[in-house]
């Protein structure tokens, strides 16, 4: 009898342990029919809409966060979010994750309690010129000329510090927000305008002016990252891994190319990370299958960088340090073990 009724109480004991097990592997990250992420929607060179559908680097991150979340990538919301209301966008859940656009800072982490995830690219701060000469081939043409700049993050100070350093004697007429600062240099209020590169290609994009080019003059480089609400950690802890993942896609030659095809074989890190092992990706509530999924979708790092915003691109804008480490940059890429 005290036999049959510990080999019951064990029973019973393993069936709660399981039910545990399959609540937390297959709890939902997101209470929500799509994920929602926000971006500057004002530059085009982050996300921009064509023919119904969204396209730009931001739109593939946020696709292939859905094929991670959901199994499905059309499952996500691209929400307009401004630099100044990133962190009342995530604290008020009207954003699940913040991408592009957003000042991300040791301020923005701390007061608006915000927890990056991972690099997504190095901006760097440049130049837009006005009714400027093609063949010029140094800044001094612009010494002593008016500069239209934000000071919503270190683009003044940067400015400021390029300004001393060169003695160009520039003209500093500081806004609020860089589309005020963009305005005011589309009305001709000052012959340059400085921001972060990719704000800069967006405005040529979203409105083609005659007389208005982009400098190659580069002078102060920012990481850009993704970023969630610090009280959300379910979310953090699998989007920093799925962020890692289409950068470890990359750096084992994962591609749309191929990924039909491979299999993980004997490497735990390939089997995890292609979910021939479904079990590493259903700790974190993810799709086991959704890296084969997102890349033969959207492809890997490299492939949705380059693309969208690299030598594929109209921007061609350096990769840079955001590369891996084994092509030159500081990036990176953890093992699934």
């Amino acid at each position: 009898m005290k036999l049959k009724l510990s080999l019951a109480a064990i029973f019973s004991v393993m069936c709660v342990f399981q039910a545990h097990a399959v609540g937390t592997t297959l709890r939902p990250i997101l209470n929500t029919d799509v994920i929602r992420c926000g971006s500057d929607l004002s530059v085009k060179s982050y996300a921009y809409k064509e023919d119904g559908e969204w396209k730009g680097f931001d739109a593939d991150i946020c696709r292939a966060f859905a094929w991670a979340i959901y199994g499905d990538g059309s499952r996500f919301e691209m929400v307009d979010v401004r630099p100044y209301n990133v962190g009342r966008s995530l604290k008020g859940g009207l954003i699940d994750v913040m991408l592009s656009g957003g000042v991300f800072s040791a301020g923005v982490e701390g007061k608006q309690q915000a927890e990056a995830i991972g690099l997504l690219y190095y901006d760097r701060q440049m130049f837009a010129a006005k009714d400027a000469p093609e063949d010029i081939t140094s800044m001094d043409y612009f010494k002593g000329k008016r500069v239209c700049v934000s000071t919503d993050s270190d683009y003044l100070d940067n400015l400021k510090d390029y300004n001393l350093k060169y003695g160009l004697d520039l003209q500093i007429l500081p806004f609020n927000s860089p589309s005020k600062a963009k305005q005011a240099f589309l009305l001709k209020r000052c012959e340059l305008f400085t921001s972060r590169g990719m704000l800069l290609e967006g405005m040529l994009m979203e409105s083609p002016q005659k007389g208005v080019r982009i400098l190659p003059e580069e002078f102060a480089y920012k990481p850009v990252y993704a970023f969630v609400a610090q009280n959300n950690n379910k979310l953090r802890v699998a989007l920093k891994w799925a962020l890692n993942a289409l950068y470890l896609a990359e750096e084992m030659g994962v591609s749309q190319k191929n990924v039909g095809i491979l299999i993980g074989n004997e490497d735990i890190s390939a089997r995890n990370l292609l979910g021939d092992d479904d079990l590493l990706w259903l700790s974190f509530g993810l799709k086991p299958q959704w890296v084969r999924q997102a890349v033969g979708n959207v492809g890997n790092m490299g492939e949705i960088y380059e693309r969208n915003l690299g030598t594929d691109s109209k921007i061609k804008l350096n990769r840079g340090k955001a590369n891996l480490i084994k092509n030159g940059g500081v990036v990176h890429a953890e093992q699934f073990r």
